[in-house]
């Protein structure tokens, strides 16, 4: 079966996550980190969520070999959401979180995340609830919010 063309978006969509370079390593407290500003917040934050889309479609690709059948059932997408779409927007909001406050902005760049955050728990406790039309996904309002604060990839978390 093939999954629908929402399905694949809103996981393509889930582009908030990644294996972005954010430092691996130890914390040094000899190097403790500049205020990040507005711009390098808003560019290295969509480069993790760049990422999650690579992910997503990777993970995608080796679920539905393993299980093809999985859209046949509502058990199947949620355990498709649960396993595939989640995982990368979960990891991308810590990443996001860890890049710091950004200077000037970092009531509004903690509020992003805070609602990513809150639209992530949600998603959690009904996987099924991205599936909804675009504006209606618990991630609408926070990505709109992304938006007009700059983001292009960290506003369609999904």
């Amino acid at each position: 079966m093939k999954p629908s063309r929402l399905l694949v978006l809103a996981l393509a969509a889930v582009g908030l996550a990644g294996l972005v370079a954010v430092g691996c390593g130890d914390s040094d407290e000899s190097t403790a980190a500049a205020a990040i500003t507005k711009a390098q917040f808003i560019k290295q934050g969509d480069a993790i969520c760049k990422r999650v889309d690579v992910i997503q479609e990777a993970d995608f690709r080796d679920y539905s070999k393993s299980k093809p059948t999985f859209g046949a059932s509502k058990k199947g997408q949620e355990e498709l959401i649960e396993k595939v779409g989640l995982p990368p927007v979960r990891k991308a909001i810590r990443e996001l979180s860890e890049l710091g406050s950004p200077e000037g902005s970092e009531k509004q760049g903690e509020a992003i995340i805070s609602h990513m955050e809150a639209a992530l728990a949600t998603a959690e406790n009904d996987p099924l609830s991205i599936q909804t039309a675009p504006n209606a996904t618990p991630f609408a309002p926070v990505n709109e919010e992304a938006k007009k604060y700059g983001f292009k990839f960290c506003s369609e978390i999904l």
